[in-house]
């Protein structure tokens, strides 16, 4: 079903860089595993920095004027996304983008402003998920609370530059060359609503903390570690808005709006992110206990 989303984000870099983009949003904490089952999916993203900031506040573009003064940086990322629950607990995600970024600034070299603009497309860096389910209420209006532990591996592309031969900094690259560590916690409940042409349709509501901490890249340049606090929800607004031929297909439209940011010095932001995904959702083998009775597994408390 296509549903409009909001999702709020907190992030606090531990140390901003340049063209560091904001908080991804995260759909796969809208799911309840069930064992056998596979998705596969393709989502953009797009997060235009054209805001600057000092510390939490707005600032204007050279309110603090460094070595170079950001001006820009425009994101479009295509990404291909893959799960599969091993088990009614545990799964496993991937996650592949193809980054396409636009970047400009202004050097300043002996007194004089240079313009510098980089335009770099190219495969990003491997993300690899373990999750697992500790707490599975039989409810689905309940919380079930899931733990992630992953990594960002360097398979991207990291040596872009632009007309001039002058290559980009790390934060622009496709790809971070270096090797990270993610864990988190997410919550989700879903609940029975009432849709504006009639019917009831399920509102999921989830809450998700992740920390990744960033190992050194490119001439040991280190990018800075962020810690993310999500809350998201998807309204399902009418039975008949539907993007899919049967239940194996969904599509949606996720709007991201950050609540609270902190930045080092100046940096851009963006004030929202845009996120569009469809999957495909199969089922690749039935677990012994559940053949013969199809849904009747709700899965146990603990």
């Amino acid at each position: 079903m296509l549903a409009v989303g909001l999702c709020l984000a907190w992030a606090v870099p531990a140390r901003a860089s340049c063209g560091a983009a904001g908080c991804a949003a995260d759909t796969a904490s809208w799911e309840r595993p069930t064992a056998g089952t596979v998705r596969v999916g393709y989502e953009f993203e797009y997060a235009d920095q054209d805001s600057h900031r000092i510390g939490t506040r707005g600032a204007a573009f050279r309110e603090i004027r460094g070595h170079h003064d950001e001006e820009y940086t425009i994101s479009r990322i295509h990404r291909v996304t893959g799960s599969a629950d091993l088990t009614d607990r545990l799964g496993l995600d991937v996650r592949l983008p193809y980054v396409s970024r636009s970047h400009a600034h202004v050097h300043r070299h002996g007194g004089q402003d240079i313009p510098a603009a980089w335009s770099l497309s190219g495969v990003g860096d491997l993300a690899v998920l373990v999750r697992y389910v500790f707490w599975r209420p039989r409810e689905e209006s309940r919380p079930m609370l899931t733990a992630t532990v992953g990594g960002e591996f360097p398979t991207g592309w990291y040596r872009g530059e632009n007309g001039a031969g002058d290559e980009a900094e790390l934060g622009l690259q496709p790809g971070s060359h270096s090797r990270d560590l993610i864990a988190g916690l997410s919550s989700l409940q879903r609940f029975s609503v009432p849709m504006f042409g009639g019917g009831h349709g399920m509102l999921p509501f989830s809450v998700r903390a992740t920390a990744q901490f960033n190992g050194p890249g490119t001439e040991e340049y280190r990018l800075g570690d962020t810690l993310q606090v999500d809350l998201g929800t998807s309204y399902p607004v009418r039975p008949w808005l539907e993007a899919r031929p049967s239940d194996a297909w969904r599509a949606y439209l996720l709007v991201q709006l950050p609540v609270y940011r902190r930045v080092n010095l100046i940096q851009t932001v963006a004030d929202y992110n845009i996120l569009f995904g469809i999957t495909y959702r199969f089922e690749a083998w039935t677990p012994a206990g559940r053949r013969g009775s199809p849904g009747a597994y709700k899965g146990s408390p603990l």
